[in-house]
């Protein structure tokens, strides 16, 4: 077999086999805009599509599980769509999907379903398979889903349904759409592998004294190990499809790149992370899985580059990647992250269509206070502006320390007219942090607050220590249409907010200031109970 003469070799591990036989072909990564080029034709000319394949097996494990606690429950259900989930392999360096096609999308409709109503979803269905999942999904979801239970916790908590609030536009409410999260501590994966921590929640929970108090951790043990070997399960399912694509495959190059695939997922996200392939490989799957379990706007994907930052390192000093390969690695994985979507109907796909807030954060401070710009920071960069994709969204986490080299490049990419990255005051996040989190309840250090990033939008997290859930969006001219109705709203007849006065015998500035603040505080005040009732 002829051996591809550029790049550089990447993989050299004994004892290869294909088909049983010994293989020798080596996978290289070589930086290759054409391809490059091609995965980014084939994002933005496919078209997204509902894929009801959740929703189908969502039923049949809640009918085979009824009567398990919701944690078990919800675990059987990952574990068996992990394991039955159509899955494919395209050109893409990386493997894994929320959906059994390019931008498929799932619904959820455990979140909400009144725009399955509204959409005529049943009827709308391609197939009987399809209509069956989505009856049962309408029937199942109805009363028990988070909006509807919300909302009747809310009535009965506070004796008054807050529905008008909503049904006005003053808000689109937390639980419409998923909003909120956090960041998942995906270092702690891809430097020791989930076989790693299999053991330790075995551990633990063989430790554990079977009594009442630790009914919890039990559960939450049990649901961690079946839900953490069916992610294991999820890679070996990618390694098997990618050796039996090889076996077929007649472009040695071709054949090669298919066997790197497998190796990479035979080994990670189980064992750690040995290279810059297989870390962001493994970061990559198990950020999906977060997705594929319940798609929200905010899981963040924190300080990336510098995670990422020793395996870059280490390869760049063994001769195995440059620059380029990096770049080019990251641009496969911006690709993937822009295949990710959701849809709770059109008025939310017409609001933020499926922005997913997959946020990175750049610059920042070390936890000892320096600047933690990476040179992976930069190579994100390179590969955002190449792209153009509006995922993920960048953050630079601006501090005096960092160089006015970084700034430039942040400038230049600003400068292309993209949206991104914002600017974020680090002095004002690391105060930010230690005021809510700083004391010793909490236990977030000055070292742990220094390393703040961004989630979502604009939201504000420790890495793997807190998150935040979203309230809602207001809409402050309806604020003001209620300030000039004396809280009455026009829209839809009713009395939505307090009476805070005519506005016809307003005298002065101050007494409309006064009006509105009242109007602003009384539905802001509803939609924040609403958000931490749906939280709990």
């Amino acid at each position: 077999m002829k051996k591809e003469e550029t790049g550089v070799p990447y993989y050299t591990s004994p004892g290869r086999k294909l088909d049983g036989k010994p293989y020798e072909g080596t996978a290289k990564v070589k930086a290759d805009t054409s391809r490059i080029d091609r995965l980014k034709e084939q994002l933005r000319s496919t078209r997204a599509e509902v894929d009801v394949e959740r929703v189908r097996i969502m039923e049949e494990v809640y009918e085979d599980t009824a009567g398990y606690q919701q944690i078990i429950r919800r675990a059987k259900f990952m574990a068996t769509l992990l394991e039955r989930k159509k899955i494919y392999i395209d050109d893409n360096l990386f493997v894994g999907s929320m959906a059994s096609t390019v931008n498929g999308i799932y619904t959820y409709p455990e979140w909400n379903v009144e725009w399955m109503k509204e959409e005529k979803t049943v009827e709308k269905s391609k197939n009987p398979e399809d209509k069956k999942a989505n009856e049962w999904a309408l029937e199942y979801w109805d009363k028990r889903a988070l909006k509807p239970r919300t909302l009747e916790i809310f009535e009965k908590k506070y004796g008054f349904n807050p529905n008008p609030s909503y049904d006005s536009g003053f808000v689109v409410s937390f639980f419409d759409w998923p909003g909120g999260g956090g960041n998942l501590n995906y270092p702690r994966i891809y430097n020791n592998g989930l076989a790693s921590m299999i053991k330790e929640v075995g551990e633990r929970q063989a430790s554990l004294d079977m009594r009442l108090p630790n009914a919890n951790k039990i559960y939450f043990y049990e649901a961690s190990l079946i839900l953490m070997r069916s992610i294991i399960r999820l890679a070996h399912r990618y390694a098997e499809l990618a050796r039996e694509m090889a076996s077929k495959e007649k472009n040695e190059t071709r054949k090669a790149e298919l066997i790197a695939i497998a190796e990479t997922c035979e080994w990670v996200p189980e064992n750690p992370a040995r290279n810059l392939r297989e870390a962001i490989q493994c970061h990559f799957l198990c950020h999906i899985i977060a997705e594929i379990e319940q798609v929200g706007c905010g899981y963040s994907e924190a300080y990336l580059g510098q995670n990422l930052e020793p395996f870059y390192q280490r390869d760049k000093a063994a001769g195995l990647i440059g620059p380029e390969e990096a770049k080019f690695m990251f641009e496969n994985l911006i690709i993937k992250l822009n295949e990710i979507g959701y849809y709770y109907g059109e008025k939310v796909a017409l609001q933020n269509s499926a922005d997913l807030g997959q946020s990175i954060s750049l610059g920042g401070y070390t936890e000892h206070g320096e600047d933690a710009t990476a040179e992976m920071d930069y190579l994100i960069l390179d590969a955002a502006n190449y792209l153009h994709l509006p995922q993920p969204p960048l953050s630079c986490i601006y501090t005096e320390k960092m160089s006015g080299k970084f700034l430039e490049k942040v400038l230049d990419l600003i400068g292309t007219g993209i949206g991104m990255p914002q600017f974020v005051n680090g002095d004002v996040m690391l105060k930010r942090a230690l005021n809510l989190f700083g004391d010793s309840k909490k236990g977030i250090t000055l070292e742990k607050a220094r390393r703040t990033c961004i989630g979502a939008c604009v939201g504000s997290y420790v890495p793997y220590e807190t998150g935040h859930p979203v309230e809602g969006q207001p809409n402050l001219g309806k604020v003001i249409e209620l300030t000039m109705n004396n809280g009455y709203d026009p829209r839809t007849k009713q009395q939505i907010g307090p009476k805070s006065g005519d506005p016809l015998t307003f005298k002065t500035f101050e007494e409309l200031y006064a009006a509105f603040e009242k109007q602003i505080q009384f539905n802001e005040e509803v939609l924040r109970r609403g958000a931490w009732i749906a939280s709990m």
